[in-house]
């Protein structure tokens, strides 16, 4: 096995470890992290699968990056269930803690991508469109970080809100699911639209 394929294994252990310390850090929203959990796996999984020949060159299988994305997706419930539990005087606060969270990991699995060679953005990207990194000189496309961002958003929508009204016609094991195959279709969506504004600028 790729020795860059372990590593990122050993990384993405973190995230079920998270689950666990709920316990501890949130009491209460153990629940919330495991669907957290997989609803973030399969969003993203999806997402990088589409990514992977057209905007991505991935030297691994790019379904292994998704297994990171429940670690900022746990830290963010609990950072926000710590600090913006309270009513905030910020509309719609929360979800602009998941973003801001979505946003600055993708950036630095950028980053770590670059000193790893996990992957490299298509030379066919427009540099019009992107941003260079700071460390390595990386081109990274500007709304393919956004919509990791707006993707992370969507993950807590669907295990916060749409959780709760599907909770309420069938039981909490059918509704996460459910969730499951909504999350499938939530990171096609995210990409066919990044992909649709990635076009505009080619």
């Amino acid at each position: 096995m790729d020795t860059s394929v372990i590593f990122i294994i050993i990384i993405a252990a973190i995230g079920p470890l998270l689950v666990y310390l709920t316990r501890y850090v949130d009491k209460g929203r153990t629940a919330a992290a495991s669907r957290l959990w997989f609803v973030s796996v399969c969003a993203y999984v999806v997402y990088y699968l589409l990514a992977s020949g057209d905007v991505l060159d991935a030297r691994i299988e790019p379904y292994y990056f998704a297994l990171l994305w429940p670690i900022p997706a746990i830290l963010a419930l609990w950072l926000v269930d710590r600090i913006a539990a309270a009513e905030s005087p910020v509309p719609y606060f929360k979800w602009i803690i998941y973003f801001m969270v979505g946003l600055i990991f993708a950036f630095l699995v950028d980053l770590a991508s670059g000193a790893t060679g996990w992957y490299a953005y298509n030379a066919t990207i427009n540099a019009t469109a992107s941003i260079t990194s700071p460390v390595n000189g990386m081109q990274i496309p500007a709304m393919a970080l956004l919509m990791l961002g707006v993707l992370m958003v969507g993950v807590f929508f669907l295990s916060d809100p749409v959780f709760k009204r599907l909770k309420k016609k069938v039981s909490p094991s059918s509704a996460t699911f459910a969730l499951i195959g909504l999350a499938f279709i939530l990171g096609g969506i995210v990409w066919v639209v990044t992909e649709l504004v990635m076009g505009l600028f080619k």
